[in-house]
């Protein structure tokens, strides 16, 4: 039966453990996105907070496979920069796969409608496969995603997320390796987006989708 979790991850470490998001509000605007009025709320965690807390996930799991193969499949496209800065901090050999995951489709919360699309992931049977993926919010993405995999029977399966709306939470799920707890809003900048933009931003900011009923 495959194995899922990890012998020393952050699923055995007390929640309270995990970083949260704790800073002063700074105002200011974005440009439009399609006509959207986008207003900067917060700017949640710099570049500098980023790089020392992927540095941290990434003793954690090189302690945890020691010196085990990994795959590290990434979740396209929001856990880009995450998935790439994860890999040089590791600093030994890993093989690389891709999953296409969509919940959203023009909304602003996941209801559950999860498409996957698992051509570009590789091999995964009898492997050791850590999934990394941006953001966690309902669960729903990254459950599919579980059940999907282990129907491939790898020989452990952990996922590492760099952000966790863990109230928004609506199927039980566990991630492995977690960098920051977050409030339920909206956020853009190291590889996240919204209607495709400020994925570029080296930081991690908080916006206000103007007129958006549907908004987190």
């Amino acid at each position: 039966m495959p194995a899922a979790g990890a012998p020393h991850g952050l699923n055995h470490a007390k929640r309270w453990m995990i970083p949260r998001f704790c800073r002063t509000p700074a105002a200011g605007n974005l440009p439009s996105v399609e006509g959207v009025s986008l207003k900067l709320e917060e700017t949640l965690f710099t570049a500098e907070e980023i790089r020392r807390r992927v540095e941290e996930l990434s003793d954690l799991i090189r302690a945890d496979y020691g010196g085990r193969d990994l795959h590290l499949v990434a979740m396209m496209k929001g856990s880009l920069f995450f998935a790439a800065d994860i890999i040089r901090a590791l600093g030994r050999r890993v093989t690389l796969g891709c999953l296409v995951a969509s919940s959203y489709r023009e909304r602003t919360v996941s209801e559950g409608n999860v498409e996957l699309l698992t051509q570009g992931m590789g091999e995964v049977k009898g492997r050791h496969v850590l999934v990394v993926d941006d953001i966690v919010d309902t669960g729903y993405t990254l459950e599919k995603i579980r059940e999907v995999l282990l129907a491939h029977e790898p020989a452990t399966l952990k996922f590492a997320v760099f952000l966790d709306k863990v109230e928004m939470r609506k199927v039980a799920f566990d991630v492995d390796y977690v960098g920051y707890i977050i409030p339920p809003k909206w956020v853009v900048g190291y590889g996240l987006d919204c209607a495709e933009q400020y994925r570029e931003l080296g930081s991690i900011r908080v916006i206000d989708p103007a007129g958006d009923e549907n908004g987190i």
